[in-house]
């Protein structure tokens, strides 16, 4: 069915209109499978009841029958207006055989005026631009998909609305219903006015939103420019929403033009982004801005809680994707079964194969694990391998999550009383900890599980090949196995133990003492069993490291003083590779208050400023707030749906109480927010509108997506590449996908573009949390200006990083 979901005002002379076609009535789930006459398997155990698809067969590791049920999708009368009448094809993309879409012809509309002046000359639709992109995705059958579609037409007209008249849009087809709109900038919402959702703190430096539009592409004259040019000086207010009073008034400024190049590249908006600043403004409440002759952004409140309510949703994410446990329907709206459990019926076997030496790791043997794991399975079972977060797609749980774990360990420790206030929703709330560390703890205690008795420590659980259609992960039919352990693992849990235990103690002395000895034991394996050929591996280098920093500043152990020192980075005055460097360490070491090498010490502080300065000084790299390292690839979890270079701004802030720093890391959860082209945060339950769709396995065992997930984002094909869903996935929009598209709307709710919609847990879901939680914690502990505690010790000369992401090490 076609959808009318806005009419808003571009400029006075341009008329949006944002329609859906298809629409997914109800969704899947996984549910107990009772057959019926009628009922036939046929291949992928797809099963038809009277002819209909129904569904994909599974069982649960315990034997149940189960059936996941594929979703219902309808589609509408009016779709052809906007689809042409191809099946499958916008006619504006590609060839047709039938009729173009009516959609695309200025003739298929007319205005006319209900209430305002009248007179001979009416504004008409003159010319037509249109965007399409896919939202949703419905799974119908096995191997097949229908696509909610999303089309903004914009009718350029020959004149003019008239401020204050209602006007009514008639659609050249019986089956769609005319629109009726008040040209009022101060009550329309405008899709080219953007603002963070959650809003912001009365105290906080930087309150900003943005005014731009891309038209997408002209269905006559493929040369025309969809780019809008809104003048800088263009009045805007700010609108109490009680009261309709205007409480700030200023004027747009040139954020980034549209000849400006992104990250040093093409131009991410392919339009001018100009910044509607108000960070003058701190009175409470909930407001719009209204920009004059557009129209409103979206409400944001003005509050001292919003950062700290945006924080726990993140962490509604790491609950969310708990492996071993059932998710508990008084802790979520997304309840689900206990998933992965041995005790449920799933085996897990020990394998010879190492994390660090195929390709779900460092590689450094060049193995495929989904190989190498069943080559190498061992008879033994493991009864204990549960636990940890499961990320989107599979059911990994790798030691890359460690690095996670030292996001909510940061906040916990710099910002304590903080996390000891805050109640977030887990299962052991009230048991003495803070809940933030509790969550942390729940995948430091799978690891701690699965250590051996010698101390090492394997590189997580892992399946032989990705989830077969139709199984969620409390459905999984798999073998699954346990990594043997190797250095880079053992090094990454060593460090996150120790700091386990030096958060825990004030809380449990018995509990915290349990980590400093498993960290030991895991340290002392990993030192005596690093092969030859990993010891110069930059990685495994950082991750000792790092693990000496905690462990020294945990014991005060002269041991792991001079590992700390003969591994850094920062004992010599030679120039480094980016990936050399040793920020997070340095972060651990400069926190000690043990005795340390104040040449290393100064060098690594100064690598750590210089890179914070160095991200300072590429400026808005992108228009809207970001700061993109101009050096790396936008793509993955390198995208401005993320605030990328949080952990760097964070570090240098807690060291420093540099302010310049806290300002660029609100500026850098702007767009992730909402304050972007699509109006959209990028984490799921959070503002008005977030991801439809997400690549998460278990939405077809529940049903629709749970809190607190952030999606990768866009893509720059320039960058990197084009991705095999892409194909399909164009041929359902227009303009031409994603090449002809701004990289800054590329993300579409495509569930297979696994490069936008996927997510993980430590690229994304602790990206966020870190970033959100500490700008909270700031306001709750009012410590921001001063710092927490940097080493009043001289800075030593030092290199900053140069091209690459920061080195997490």
């Amino acid at each position: 069915m076609s959808t009318l979901i806005a009419a808003y005002m571009v400029t006075a002379g341009i008329l949006g209109l944002r329609f859906e076609t298809g629409s997914i009535v109800e969704e899947g789930r996984t549910v107990a499978y009772v057959a019926e006459r009628g009922d036939r398997e046929r291949s992928e155990r797809q099963i038809s009841r009277g002819g209909v698809p129904l569904g994909i067969g599974a069982r649960t590791p315990g034997g149940q029958p189960m059936i996941q049920l594929f979703d219902r999708f309808e589609a509408g009368a009016g779709d052809a207006f906007f689809l042409g009448t191809q099946p499958g094809f916008i006619a504006a993309r590609l060839g047709f055989n039938g009729s173009p879409p009516a959609a695309n012809d200025a003739a298929s509309y007319r205005l006319r005026v209900i209430d305002g002046p009248d007179g001979p000359a009416q504004p008409q639709p003159a010319a037509v631009w249109r965007k399409s992109k896919i939202i949703d995705t419905a799974r119908v059958e096995t191997r097949k998909v229908e696509l909610v579609v999303q089309h903004d037409i914009f009718l350029e007209l020959d004149r003019p609305l008239a401020p204050g008249a209602t006007y009514e849009v008639v659609f050249d087809h019986p089956a769609i219903a005319p629109v009726t709109l008040t040209y009022d900038t101060s009550r329309l919402r405008s899709e080219a006015v953007h603002v963070s959702h959650i809003g912001f703190r009365p105290d906080d430096p930087v309150k900003t939103g943005y005014l731009s539009m891309w038209l997408g592409g002209h269905t006559t004259d493929p040369d025309a420019d969809p780019a809008v040019a809104y003048a800088p000086g263009t009045p805007f207010r700010l609108l109490d929403t009680l009261t309709g009073e205007a409480v700030f008034s200023g004027s747009a400024t040139m954020d980034e033009p549209r000849d400006a190049p992104s990250n040093r590249q093409l131009n991410y908006n392919k339009t001018d982004v100009l910044a509607l600043d108000f960070s003058a403004f701190d009175r409470p409440g909930d407001y719009v801005i209204e920009v004059e002759g557009v129209g409103t952004s979206y409400p944001f409140r003005i509050a001292d809680d919003v950062w700290s309510r945006a924080f726990r949703t993140a962490m509604q994410g790491f609950y969310h994707q708990r492996s071993g446990i059932a998710l508990d329907p008084a802790l979520t709206d997304w309840p689900r079964p206990r998933a992965l459990h041995p005790e449920d019926g799933i085996t897990v076997y020990q394998s010879g194969a190492t994390l660090m030496d195929t390709d779900q790791g460092l590689n450094l043997l060049g193995r495929k694990s989904f190989d190498a794991l069943p080559e190498e399975r061992t008879d033994e079972v493991i009864g204990d391998a549960w636990g940890g977060w499961h990320d989107a797609g599979d059911w990994d749980r790798r030691a890359q999550h460690l690095h996670a774990v030292r996001d909510l360990f940061d906040i916990a420790e710099l910002r304590p009383g903080f996390a000891a206030s805050l109640p977030l929703r887990v299962p052991e709330s009230g048991n003495g900890l803070p809940d933030i560390i509790d969550e942390a703890l729940w995948t430091v205690d799978m690891y701690r599980r699965l250590q051996k008795p010698d101390g090492g420590v394997p590189g997580g659980i892992e399946s032989d090949a990705y989830p077969p259609r139709g199984e969620t992960s409390w459905t999984a039919s798999q073998d699954f196995f346990v990594y043997a352990p190797d250095a880079w693992s053992s090094f990454l849990y060593a460090g996150a133990a120790a700091r386990a235990a030096l958060l825990v103690e004030p809380y449990d002395q018995g509990r915290a003492a349990g980590y400093a000895q498993s960290a030991d034991r895991a340290m002392r394996w990993a030192e005596a069993n690093t092969p030859g050929y990993a010891r110069d591996r930059v990685e495994v280098i950082n991750a000792r490291n790092l693990a000496a920093a905690e462990l020294y500043r945990l014991t005060g152990d002269e041991r792991w003083h001079e590992v700390f020192r003969a591994s850094s980075a920062y004992a010599g005055e030679r120039e480094l590779a980016h990936e050399e460097h040793q920020l997070y360490s340095t972060f651990v070491y400069a926190r000690t208050d043990r005795a340390v090498d104040e040449a290393i010490l100064g060098r690594g502080l100064a690598s750590l400023t210089g890179y914070a300065d160095f991200l300072l000084s590429t400026g808005d790299r992108g228009g809207f707030g970001q700061l993109m390292n101009p050096w790396t690839p936008y793509g993955w979890s390198y995208t401005s749906a993320l605030p990328v270079e949080a952990d760097v701004l964070v570090l240098a802030h807690a060291l420093t109480g540099d302010e310049r720093y806290f300002e660029a890391l609100i500026r850098e959860t702007q767009f992730g927010l909402g304050a972007n082209p699509d109006n959209m945060t990028f984490t799921t339950g959070l503002g008005h509108r977030w991801p439809r769709e997400v690549l998460l396995i278990d939405k077809y065992g529940m049903g629709g997506v749970p809190a607190g997930l952030t999606v990768f984002g866009g893509w720059n094909v320039a960058d990197r590449g084009q991705h095999w869903s892409f194909s399909e996935a164009a041929r359902h929009m227009t303009p031409a996908y994603p090449e002809a598209w701004p990289v800054h709307e590329t993300y579409i709710g495509y569930f297979w573009a696994v490069p936008i919609t996927e997510y993980t847990v430590h690229s994304t879901i602790a990206r966020v949390a870190k970033a959100w939680g500490y700008i909270a914690a700031s306001d709750a502990t009012g410590a921001r200006a001063a710092g927490t505690g940097a080493p009043d010790r001289p800075r030593q000369q030092g290199h900053a990083p140069g091209p690459g992401t920061a080195a997490r090490g």
